[in-house]
């Protein structure tokens, strides 16, 4: 399936982009994580704040294409209370969606089943995943790895 660039920016997706919470900045963060997607040039650093393995507090500071902000929405809507593990499940699955059209995350990051479109676009694969990629760096970054 052939889809252009255009295409993807639905009124779904375009209405994320007006649902974005938690902007600004975390004084008391436990790690933190800046990050740019090569091609659009989205920019993004979060702040987390971490309690026996589960983010207790976040913020965002954004300048990005609308796909990244929509995924940053989606983000920014489930992150607070989510465990260090359960997020770095939730990224290999989205990036597994969006990369190879795999199945969506469960049950809150459901949600993320909305950019599935940007499977057939793998010039912005690294934009819509920039949100989780930088979140997953800074759990990393107050010794938190995968499992």
């Amino acid at each position: 399936m052939t889809m252009k660039l255009e295409d993807l920016y639905t009124p779904d997706i375009l209405a994320l982009t007006t649902d974005i919470r938690h902007l600004g900045r975390l004084p008391q963060a436990d790690a933190t994580a800046r990050m740019r997607a090569r091609l659009c040039g989205s920019r993004i650093h979060v702040m987390l704040a971490v309690k026996d393995g589960r983010i207790i507090n976040f913020a965002q500071e954004l300048a990005a294409c609308a796909l990244a902000q929509a995924s940053a929405a989606i983000l920014s809507h489930h992150v607070i209370g989510t465990e260090a593990r359960t997020m770095f499940a939730v990224h290999d699955a989205f990036e597994n969606m969006i990369r190879n059209n795999g199945p969506a995350p469960e049950g809150i990051w459901s949600a993320l089943e909305i950019l599935r479109p940007v499977h057939h676009v793998p010039e912005r694969h690294e934009s819509v995943l920039l949100p989780f990629r930088a979140v997953c760096r800074a759990l990393k970054e107050a010794g938190y790895a995968p499992e």
